[in-house]
């Protein structure tokens, strides 16, 4: 709760409306200074009274929050209510699956496993040995949490994860199971490349460096912000005046969360470009596109790079003048 003098002051200004504009400043300031670390200390005395509830919930409500952001690329589309309580289910089970095995995972996991490997490998156990003496890190704090990101990652997400995902996802959908493996067959390879670039970094940080009983809300918030990144990415790129119609239609079709209508992810190409055919453009229009390539040194690299196609396109001449 923010200090008691917060509340007395504005007693005091129901009082003595003299002094309320007073008040109302230095209350405001105070409650703004302790809103957030109550909101958090409120938050973490739920997780430790009501553990998996606040984590299902936690889960379900940024799901939400999430959908509704990959929905509102498209305005012309009407909100898609069965979409939203098919991810709010989906992220609501998957907490509950992280809250059982997250313990037992770090508990199983303490680094003896890549410790060994290392150290049965002379160079590299040197290695470790001096990057830990330079750093002033255990050798044996990254081996564990790098058992724990790759178990999580390598294991549960390919086995457990998305397999939960498109069978929920595809009940509360009314998808056939033939609909359901089709669609699994198209999207998984694209998605777990994208889910490991994205994911090993962040679940390192997560079993390195947040504490137990946050761990699980942390990584809601970043699946939150990753659909963010995505859905910006792809809107910008589909808005793209100078992109080709066929790149602007492959960003409108663009699969954020796996489960877009005419989702469509090329495994060799995981994020929409902004810019597309940029490569194509003549020097003046890059420049005036790219306000930040002015330099000179950007100037001298394009007319390099100007010069190579030119060349290329003699050459090409060249060869079929000695075809004819």
């Amino acid at each position: 709760m923010p200090p008691p003098e917060s509340f007395a002051a504005l007693q005091h200004a129901l009082t003595d409306p003299s002094a309320a504009q007073h008040a109302l400043s230095t209350s405001t300031t105070t409650l703004a200074d302790a809103l957030p670390a109550e909101i958090l200390s409120a938050y973490k005395n739920q997780l430790a009274a009501h553990p998996l509830p606040t984590k299902m919930m936690t889960g379900a409500t940024v799901a939400l929050m999430g959908d509704a952001i990959a929905q509102s690329r498209d305005a012309d589309v009407p909100y898609d209510g069965r979409r939203a309580a098919s991810f709010m289910t989906f992220d609501a089970c998957y907490r509950w699956l992280q809250h059982e095995t997250y313990p037992t995972l770090v508990a199983t996991f303490q680094g003896q496993y890549l410790g060994g490997l290392v150290g049965a490998i002379q160079p590299l156990s040197q290695a470790a040995k001096a990057i830990g003496e330079a750093s002033g890190t255990d050798p044996t704090f990254l081996y564990s949490t790098l058992e724990q990101t790759l178990s999580s990652q390598l294991g549960i997400v390919p086995f457990i994860y998305y397999p939960v995902f498109y069978t929920i996802t595809g009940i509360l959908q009314n998808l056939t199971v033939e609909q359901t493996i089709e669609r699994a067959r198209e999207t998984f390879v694209p998605l777990m490349k994208r889910n490991l670039l994205f994911w090993i970094p962040v679940q390192f940080l997560q079993f390195g460096f947040v504490e137990e009983n946050l761990q699980i809300p942390f990584i809601t918030v970043c699946g939150l912000i990753w659909t963010i990144i995505l859905s910006v990415m792809a809107g910008a790129a589909q808005k793209n005046t100078h992109a080709t119609e066929e790149a602007r239609e492959a960003a409108e079709h663009y699969c954020v969360t796996g489960t877009e209508p005419g989702c469509e992810i090329d495994p060799d190409d995981l994020f929409p470009h902004v810019l597309e055919d940029i490569i194509d453009m003549d020097m003046e229009t890059r420049l005036e596109l790219e306000g930040k390539m002015t330099n000179e040194a950007a100037i001298k690299k394009l007319k390099k790079n100007e010069g190579k196609e030119k060349k290329v396109e003699e050459e090409e001449e060249a060869e079929e003048l000695v075809g004819l």
